[in-house]
């Protein structure tokens, strides 16, 4: 008997995409705008390529690119995401709900412009089915 999927997971991307735009205020992006200089800060957010499936529920990561201009403002913006991504656990939109959220810890990655900084840190959700409608 084959079993019929019936309740899609959540996008995960959406899911924090959103979220992170209603608690900074500011557009997130998924993909990396052309021109940044004139939009700092960026905050981008892609799909990254782990997580496990089990029983009900499924763990997916993101990760969550950051763009400044300088250190300060990297500081801050960075300890804003890591707080936002913290609270997501055990909360959702109407993109999904998040159990658990782990990961995390940005690190600078050399962005190829010396006018950018720019920092990376991937977190893992753990989600369950959306409810059938």
């Amino acid at each position: 008997m084959a079993i019929r999927y019936t309740s899609p997971f959540p996008i995960h991307v959406q899911l924090v995409r959103h979220w992170l735009a209603d608690l900074l205020g500011m557009t997130v992006w998924t993909r990396t705008p052309n021109d940044m200089t004139s939009i700092l800060p960026v905050v981008k957010v892609g799909a990254a390529p782990s997580g496990f499936l089990s029983g009900f529920e499924r763990s997916a990561s993101v990760d969550i690119d950051l763009f400044t201009s300088d250190q300060g403002s990297m500081d801050a913006l960075s300890q804003q995401v890591d707080l936002a991504m913290a609270r997501l656990a055990g909360n959702g939109n109407s993109f999904g709900y998040v159990d658990d959220v782990t990961g995390g810890s940005f690190a600078a990655v050399d962005y190829g412009d010396p006018n950018l900084l720019r920092y990376v840190a991937t977190y893992s959700l753990t989600v369950r089915p959306l409810p059938i409608s």
